[in-house]
């Protein structure tokens, strides 16, 4: 069981560097915006590039916060109307993050 743990664990630090990719992109999008001023169809290419960005971010996020626990299968971050995004354990049955075993 402690293996099957352990890469649910991979999947969900996966889906936090995705998260953090998403947020490194917007520092970018001036240097895309200098990068294509004043050439033809830039304006179109830098607003692909940020509502891109925009929609991967999001995506991201929201996979993200929709982990399930190992152990309970339930929303690890949410419990009812609550969520918390920077838990240290499950919302839930309270297995704490990274734990190898139940």
């Amino acid at each position: 069981m402690a293996s099957s743990y352990r890469e649910q664990w991979k999947d969900l630090r996966r889906r936090g560097r995705r998260v953090l990719v998403g947020f490194l992109l917007f520092p970018l999008v001036p240097v895309v915006g200098q990068a294509l001023h004043g050439r033809p169809g830039g304006s179109r290419i830098l607003l692909a590039f940020v509502l891109g960005s925009m929609l991967f971010t999001v995506v991201s996020s929201i996979r993200a916060i929709l982990f399930r626990c190992p152990r309970c299968r339930e929303r690890f971050f949410i419990d009812g109307p609550y969520r918390n995004s920077f838990t240290r354990k499950c919302l839930r049955c309270g297995l704490p993050k990274w734990a190898d075993e139940g």
